[in-house]
């Protein structure tokens, strides 16, 4: 082999390291999870009456 090939095989091998360190040291290690929510709506109003909304739960036909 002539001194070129040399130079050329070795800097296959140095980049396809390269490239398994970076995709081995990229990303979180650990369990994932999503980071907490910051609230950045502002709190309701309060307001002087209370309204109530009361509901009456439907009820399905029998089946017998």
């Amino acid at each position: 082999m002539t001194g070129f090939n040399v130079m050329i095989n070795l800097f296959r091998h140095v980049c396809l390291a390269l490239t398994v360190l970076a995709l081995a040291g990229c990303g979180l290690k650990g369990p994932l999870y999503f980071p907490p929510e910051k609230s950045k709506a502002p709190a309701p109003a309060k307001t002087t009456q209370q309204q109530h909304i009361t509901k009456t739960p439907q009820q399905s036909p029998v089946q017998q």
